[in-house]
C-alpha cells in the first residue's frame, strides 16, 4: 500500500513541474511582483515549533509581502520573548487578536490587508515551492479559491448533500474550479477579502454555527458569493512536525463537530450546489 502511495505522488509531482514549465511567463511575472501575505496561528503547546514553520514559509521561492502570526489575547501574553525575537528575525509580524478559533489563521488579516492571503497551519513545513504554484494558479484563475489539498463534495441518492465522512477525501482527479471541491486549507490555500459573502465577518454567526470548522466556514460563506475552488495540480503530501498533533483540532473532537457543524450550514444556508 505504501509503494502504491509513493508511486501516486511521483507521478503527480512529475505532472506539476510539467504544469510549472508550461507557466514560464506567469512565473516570471510573480517574481517581478509577489503581493500576497501568508497568514497563521497557533497555540502555546505550539510555540516551541513555530520556528520550524517559519523557516520553511521564510524560504519560498516567491516570498511573500509579509508574514502575520494571528494569536489570541490570551495566548499572545504567553509567547515568550526569545521565540518571538526569532520570529521577528524572519519577518513575521505578530498580532494579538480577537479568539476566532482555528479561524484567526485568516479572518484578522482578512481585515486588516487588501492583499491575497495564503493560510497556512502551525504543524507543517512547506516545500519550497508552494506559494509559487499557488500564485500561478491565482494568475490563471483570479475569481477562484485556490487550494493545494481538496476533498470532493459527495451527493446522495436524493441530492442531498452526503456527511462529511462519505466525501472523497484529498481528490486530485480533477482540479476544478468546480463548486464541489472543497480547501482544505492549512496545507496552503489563497484567499481575497472579495470572495467572502459578508457574513464571513460576523463572530456570533460563526460562533454559533460553525465554530472551530474553520474550513467548512470558509467554504459556504465563498460558494454563497458564487465563487469556486481550483486545486493547484501535482501532490502535495503533509509534512507533519513530530510531536504536534496530540493538540490538533481531529484528535480534540472535529471528528464529531465536522458533521454537525455540516448540517448546522446546510440548514441555515441550504445545499451549496
Amino acid at each position: 500500500m505504501q509503494y502504491l502511495k509513493n508511486y501516486r505522488n511521483r507521478r503527480l509531482n512529475k505532472k506539476r513541474n510539467s504544469y510549472l514549465k508550461s507557466q514560464q511567463s506567469v512565473v516570471v511575472k510573480l517574481f517581478e511582483q509577489p503581493e500576497f501575505i501568508i497568514s497563521l496561528t497557533s497555540i502555546p503547546n505550539r510555540f516551541k515549533t513555530l520556528a520550524l514553520v517559519v523557516e520553511s514559509l521564510a524560504r519560498q521561492e516567491i516570498p511573500a509581502y509579509e508574514i502575520h502570526l494571528n494569536l489570541a489575547h490570551q495566548d499572545f501574553n504567553d509567547l515568550p520573548s526569545s521565540i518571538r525575537a526569532t520570529l521577528e528575525q524572519s519577518g513575521v509580524k505578530v498580532f494579538s487578536v480577537d479568539d476566532w478559533g482555528p479561524a484567526k489563521k485568516l479572518i484578522p488579516t482578512l481585515q486588516r490587508s487588501d492583499l491575497p492571503v495564503i493560510c497556512v497551519d502551525d504543524d507543517l513545513i512547506y516545500e519550497p515551492t508552494l506559494t509559487l504554484h499557488l500564485m500561478i494558479q491565482a494568475q490563471l484563475f483570479p475569481k477562484n479559491v485556490i487550494a493545494s489539498r481538496t476533498h470532493k463534495i459527495t451527493k446522495k441518492q436524493d441530492r442531498q448533500i452526503a456527511a462529511y465522512s462519505d466525501w472523497r477525501k484529498q481528490y486530485s482527479k480533477t482540479n476544478g474550479p468546480s463548486p464541489d471541491l472543497f480547501a482544505t486549507s492549512g496545507a496552503g490555500t489563497l484567499f481575497k477579502r472579495v470572495f467572502f459573502h459578508k457574513d464571513i465577518f460576523d463572530f456570533a454567526l460563526y460562533k454559533e454555527l460553525a465554530f472551530y470548522c474553520d474550513d467548512l466556514w470558509w467554504y459556504f460563506q465563498t460558494i454563497r458569493n458564487g465563487v469556486e475552488v481550483r486545486r493547484v495540480p501535482g501532490a502535495w503530501p503533509l509534512n507533519f512536525i513530530p510531536g504536534t498533533q496530540e493538540q490538533g483540532l481531529w484528535r480534540t473532537g472535529n471528528k464529531e463537530r465536522n458533521e454537525v457543524i455540516l448540517q448546522n450550514l446546510l440548514k441555515k444556508y441550504g445545499n451549496p450546489f
